[in-house]
């Protein structure tokens, strides 16, 4: 099937590639259905959705900026994901590009999105007692080196 994205006009993919979040996400909970693209050749990726064009979300690892990202999903995400070990699960983290301010964007890293991979499933996680920012600056002058840095 052919679906319009924001950032590569017209794509044709399969139903195996999309991933669905029973939940939408925050803000856009009737946005089901989307699909992870990410070009080999940056650290960066989108999630866009099949649904509609202009939803569509820059995303990154987080632990590319924290190695040591700590994130513990409650037995009720894991079931809800039907998550069966923890290398199926693709963690990523939403980045917020300021209009004209590349270098003021910044990650989300208190709500992952986590993804289970061969279910093609998702879900954008809360971590509100992690004590990770909402708004890290992709751009830091200093990378971090563990978790605690970043909380």
């Amino acid at each position: 099937m052919k679906i319009k994205t924001k950032f590569y006009e017209e794509i044709e993919i399969s139903e195996e590639e999309m991933i669905h979040f029973p939940e939408g996400l925050p803000g856009f909970e009737t946005e089901k259905r989307f699909v992870y693209l990410h070009p080999e050749d940056t650290v960066f990726g989108c999630l866009q959705s099949c649904q509609t064009p202009e939803v569509a979300f820059i995303v990154i690892s987080p632990f590319r900026l924290c190695p040591d990202y700590d994130l513990v999903l409650d037995e009720e995400k894991v079931a809800l994901l039907g998550l069966a070990k923890p290398e199926d699960a693709l963690i990523l983290a939403i980045v917020t590009i300021p209009p004209g301010q590349p270098d003021q964007a910044t990650v989300n890293l208190q709500a992952p999105l986590v993804i289970n991979l061969p279910a093609k499933k998702g879900l954008q996680v809360i971590l509100s007692d992690s004590g990770y920012p909402l708004r890290f600056q992709l751009w830091a002058k200093k990378p971090l080196s563990t978790a605690s840095a970043a909380k």
